[in-house]
């Protein structure tokens, strides 16, 4: 099946026939037919021979070779209307059912039928060089099989012309008596030199198959691996009849004609395997199809990336070459997995697998050519490299809603931190000034004053005092000075020391870690520290537990209090703002406890220090 057909259809259109499918079953149907109508003449007219020897073994033996070459070629001619291979194998058949004409004893039909098999032996051939997919592409097997054919042709040729009688070869040519004798002789030769020429005619389809084996061999060397499995089944038959020819043609040579003629026993079994060894070939792809869609999808995991996809494919197609041009964001041009811009794959062609959504292509497939002859093969695993890309796609797209959503947090908490910096220090150099303005004014009227107003303005002194303490207090809970100068470990004794409750605090000296991260540690730990104060009990110990280790910081707020059952409440908004806190800055916060056990909030997060 070509890969001119869009994945997209596996996920839109599940129809697997070609437009044209009434046209191709009809087709299909009438060669069907005549192939069957072949087998049926063929069996009827040598079962009854009086030319052949053993006459209801030869149209035994001839009708397994007709049905297995028709039967095989019409099944791959179904499945894949669009390869050559199933017409070719279709040929092969009907071609050798021509040479049912041995069943005739008059000596031009019968004669016609004998030069008629090794005519069908070059297709089988051909057959050979041009599985899987029915062509023969590469420039040395065209040479091998356009040598061969002039080769066979020419040295059969040269024996029509020269014998009395065409040489048996084989048990589908023995005759019965005496053979009808050779219309086509022209040149009266001698009988040893007949035999000569008879031999390298036998040698010459020896030679041919011998080098359609080496041939195969060297393809096989540097093919993929679904490659290899479709040629190796059938390597291995055309050994065995390129061994058999050999055998036959040198008893042949040596004057032992009964024993090359029991040789060609092994023609027969040998030719009705071949197609099937074709039939077995396609099906070992269609496995490796199967296996290769599993493999692809065991491999890949949730969210592969781009590359993952290639790789995964590449390795459950078994084909190193295989590359995925994607569509360029703006429309114009291909890249590839590392964003580099490629070359435009040309559209659907042998060895180019277009990848769509609907009717929008998304990416292409660049691939071994051979891998489009497994039907159905391109079609799954670029399904499924297309749902993982999707899905690598959204999750590529919830990945960067998530670090939006943590960046808009962090700068909203650096928002906040910075205007709880301004705000302390306008209260500390704005109000705060002006009520030290008029404290140290009140001081001076005071020494000026009378006994009477020094009593009212001391009072009134004591009250800016009192103001300015209010303010200062006010002013460090917003944004605490010793945080911004000494960090968050200091700002944090500093805190738990002013506590009512018993709190303490065990933090060796740690490096600093930036305004963002230190303010989201220390307001997270006085949120946490308050909520104990309020939940855990008024005789309950807080201990507060800073480790800096590897680039990252551990802060756990235990306390010994009454706890709860974690599962039964809700989040409140404490704990949601120690949560929101930390993963602004790339970290995280967990609470556990239980009934009579205390709580503990953990909190993690990168220490840049």
């Amino acid at each position: 099946m070509s890969s001119s057909r869009s994945t997209a259809a596996a996920l839109d259109a599940p129809t697997a026939r070609p437009r044209s499918g009434q046209e191709h079953l009809a087709a299909v149907r009438a060669v069907a037919t005549a192939g069957a109508t072949a087998l049926a003449v063929t069996a009827l007219l040598v079962s009854s021979s009086d030319a052949l020897a053993l006459p209801f073994v030869n149209a035994a033996l001839r009708a397994l070779n007709i049905a297995s070459a028709v039967g095989v070629g019409v099944a791959t001619w179904w499945l894949r209307p669009r390869s050559r291979l199933g017409p070719l194998l279709v040929a092969v058949g009907l071609l050798f059912a021509l040479s049912t004409l041995q069943a005739f004893e008059q000596r031009g039909l019968y004669n016609a039928g004998r030069l008629v098999v090794p005519l069908a032996t070059l297709a089988l051939f051909y057959a050979f060089l041009a599985f899987p997919t029915g062509r023969v592409t590469r420039p040395v097997e065209r040479r091998v099989i356009l040598a061969g054919a002039a080769l066979v042709c020419a040295c059969w040729t040269l024996d029509a012309l020269l014998a009395h009688r065409l040489a048996v070869t084989g048990i589908l040519s023995r005759c019965q008596g005496a053979c009808p004798a050779n219309p086509f002789r022209a040149v009266d030769a001698s009988s040893a030199t007949v035999d000569a020429v008879t031999v390298v005619a036998m040698a010459s389809e020896a030679a041919t198959a011998w080098a359609v084996v080496v041939a195969l061999l060297l393809r096989m060397r540097g093919a993929s691996r679904v490659q290899r499995l479709s040629l190796g089944a059938a390597v291995a038959p055309l050994g065995l009849l390129a061994a058999a020819f050999t055998t036959a043609a040198v008893l042949q040579g040596a004057g032992r004609h009964d024993a090359a003629v029991a040789v060609g026993w092994a023609y027969a079994p040998l030719f009705v395997s071949i197609p099937l060894t074709f039939l077995i070939g396609q099906v070992r792809g269609r496995l490796f199809a199967g296996a290769a869609l599993r493999r692809m999808l065991s491999t890949l995991g949730p969210h592969p990336s781009t590359a993952a996809v290639e790789l995964g494919m590449a390795d459950a197609l078994g084909d190193p070459t295989l590359r995925i041009a994607y569509r360029a964001p703006s429309g114009a041009g291909y890249l590839d997995a590392a964003g580099r811009a490629v070359p435009d794959p040309g559209g659907a062609r042998p060895g180019v697998a277009p990848l769509a959504y609907g009717h929008e292509e998304v990416a292409t497939v660049l691939h071994d050519g051979a891998l489009d002859d497994i039907p159905g093969l391109m079609l799954g695993t670029g399904a499924a490299a297309l749902l993982a890309l999707r899905n690598a796609q959204l999750s590529a797209e919830l990945q960067a809603s998530v670090r939006d959503l943590r960046a808009s947090r962090a700068r909203v908490a650096w928002a906040a931190d910075a205007a709880r910096r301004q705000l302390e220090r306008d209260l500390q150099h704005g109000a705060g000034r002006r009520l030290a303005d008029v404290r140290e004014a009140l001081a001076r009227a005071e020494g000026h004053a009378g006994a009477g107003e020094r009593e009212l303005l001391a009072e009134l002194g004591a009250d800016a005092d009192a103001a300015i303490a209010s303010l200062r207090e006010t002013a460090h809970g917003i944004y605490p000075p010793l945080l911004a100068e000494h960090g968050v470990v200091t700002a944090l004794a500093g805190e738990l020391a002013a506590w009512p409750m018993h709190a303490t605090i065990d933090a060796p000296a740690i490096a600093r870690g930036g305004d963002e991260a230190e303010a989201a540690v220390f307001f997270a730990c006085v949120e946490a520290v308050q909520n104990a104060g309020k939940h855990a009990g008024a005789d309950a110990r807080i201990t507060v537990t800073v480790r800096e280790n590897r680039g990252e910081l551990r802060v756990t707020v235990a306390d010994d209090g009454r706890g709860f059952d974690v599962t039964g409440v809700e989040a409140g908004s404490g704990l949601t703002n120690i949560r929101d806190r930390l993963e602004a800055v790339g970290g995280h916060a967990a609470i556990t406890s239980a009934p009579g056990r205390g709580t503990t909030v953990s909190l993690e997060l990168p220490w840049p220090g």
